[in-house]
């Protein structure tokens, strides 16, 4: 009895050592294959969703252009969508110029080459706009295209004020203008002339 429990003894020290040795063998190849296949990420994997891409929002603005009718020329309220960025009221006076200086029947309504200096500042009731010398460098019209041009910033001003801007103080290269085309007083804020508007039908 003796002789076969140290045998039974020495049978399971050398599985013990068996299954040890295997168990090494084992790990060294798992690890030689993980250094070659490269290390996997710890932790949880992230999965980023793609950037959500969307349109441009159109603004929607009135702008006044001339219109032709059977009593002479008004001015007519006009919705436009524009991608152009900043506040509604230099979106619109932007699109007013940009309309303004094309063919058509709004041509000639804004002096070729007239760019918006700067954004649109309201004071009070007062939106102050500031053209570049293009304005009243490049205007050749009489007293009627005067008031036109000059309406036509004014009502647009309005129309997109909010119910905040009544009126419009004009600088050009950031000065008081005198005068556009030496018919009217530009000196002080003016406000727009409601009899140049297209008559409402029924009235």
């Amino acid at each position: 009895m003796t002789k076969r429990s140290r045998k039974t003894r020495k049978v399971g020290v050398l599985v013990l050592l068996g299954v040890v040795a295997f168990a090494a063998v084992a790990f060294g190849v798992y690890s030689l294959v993980g250094r070659r296949g490269g290390e996997r990420p710890r932790g949880k994997v992230e999965i980023k969703s793609p950037p959500v891409v969307t349109l441009s929002e159109h603004k929607r603005v009135t702008i006044y252009l001339p219109k032709k009718t059977a009593g002479g020329v008004c001015l007519a309220p006009k919705i436009v969508a524009t991608e152009a960025e900043g506040s509604k009221l230099d979106v619109a006076l932007s699109a007013l110029l940009a309309v303004g200086q094309k063919g058509g029947e709004a041509a000639g309504l804004i002096p070729d080459g007239t760019k918006l200096r700067g954004p649109v500042n309201v004071k009070g009731d007062v939106a102050v706009v500031d053209f570049s010398k293009e304005f009243q460098e490049n205007f050749s019209g009489g007293s009627d295209q005067e008031a036109l041009t000059l309406n036509a910033i004014v009502h647009t001003l309005v129309a997109n004020g909010g119910g905040k801007v009544k009126r419009a103080q004009i600088l050009i290269e950031g000065e008081p203008a005198e005068t556009l085309g030496g018919h009217f007083e530009l000196s002080e804020p003016i406000s727009a002339d409601s009899t140049l508007l297209q008559p409402q039908s029924g009235r």
